[in-house]
């Protein structure tokens, strides 16, 4: 009794590589803006260890005082310490998922498209809410101009990343991505 030899490995098809499609420029310039993003974040962050500590601390006691909350200098020093280092760790995380998403996108990955367009609109969406509740709270804007700023760059930053990774290029791209 003989066997026959098993059928080899098709040659084109599904299971192949087929030609890696050339990032197109959207893309990349995508890529490179999520980058800056994440350079801005950064620096947003560092700044709010230098912002206006004595101004930041009224507002704060001025909040804790109408929802009823004790502002003595101990609590006082504990929120704003709670607060400088959550702004800081949230920095942190932001400049990293920021990376993160061009290093993905800038590959390819298809779910990294989405997740960045996720996270480009709500950040969009964060930065009119700032914007608007500037003009809306008294002492909304407790970052000062240059925080109102680098917050105004990363919306339109964000904005932009996810108009390029949605124009037909990119889509291509990321089309030929998936059936690798």
């Amino acid at each position: 009794m003989s066997y026959e030899p098993a059928p080899g490995m098709p040659t084109e098809g599904h299971g192949a590589p087929g030609p890696t499609a050339a990032k197109p420029g959207s893309v990349a310039l995508a890529e490179k803006l999520m980058y800056g993003g994440a350079a801005i974040t950064l620096v947003s962050g560092l700044l709010s260890l230098f912002v206006d500590r004595d101004g930041l601390r009224e507002t704060l006691r001025n909040q804790l005082e109408a929802a009823g909350q004790a502002t003595d200098e101990a609590s006082l020093d504990a929120a704003m310490q709670f607060g400088m280092i959550s702004g800081i760790v949230a920095a942190v995380v932001g400049a990293a998922l920021w990376a993160l998403m061009g290093w993905l996108n800038g590959k390819g990955i298809g779910w990294a498209r989405i997740v960045a367009t996720i996270l480009g609109v709500l950040g969009v969406l964060v930065t009119l809410v700032g914007l608007f509740g500037t003009a809306l709270v008294p002492g909304g804007a407790a970052g000062g101009t240059l925080s109102m700023v680098l917050s105004v760059v990363t919306g339109a930053l964000a904005l932009a990343v996810v108009v390029l990774l949605w124009r037909p290029d990119a889509s291509a791209f990321f089309a030929a991505r998936a059936r690798r």
